[in-house]
């Protein structure tokens, strides 16, 4: 077995507080979340060991908790949960360039409101 090489820290993750992390099937993209409400993905460079932001939106009107990504046979579709009661499915727009609008390549594909423990 070879040995692996421990990644750098995200530089600039968050403006506030990182409250969750969640990294893709591969291993090579990472989404994170805050207090600040955005969420932000990274992605690898294997070469390097380095993370560099990807894309960045604010996704909710309160601080997120949780992400979640789903398996690739879905394509790059990533949940995620906050404190203003929703939870939002977020699909990548692939053929979307980067920025081009408040949530680049992002869409929102569902909304659930009110979500509440059970």
């Amino acid at each position: 077995m070879g040995t692996q090489q421990q990644t750098n820290v995200l530089p600039h993750a968050h403006a506030d507080l990182l409250t969750d992390a969640a990294y893709d099937y591969y291993g090579l993209r990472l989404a994170t979340c805050g207090l600040d409400q955005k969420i932000k993905i990274w992605k690898l460079d294997e070469a390097t060991g380095t993370w560099s932001a990807e894309d960045e939106w604010k996704a909710h009107d309160a601080p997120i908790v949780k992400l979640s990504w789903a398996h690739p046979e879905h394509g790059s579709v990533i949940a995620s949960c906050s404190f203003d009661r929703t939870v939002k499915i977020w699909e990548e727009r692939r053929h979307e360039p980067k920025a081009t609008s408040a949530v680049g390549r992002w869409a929102n594909r569902a909304t659930l409101v009110e979500a509440r423990a059970s």
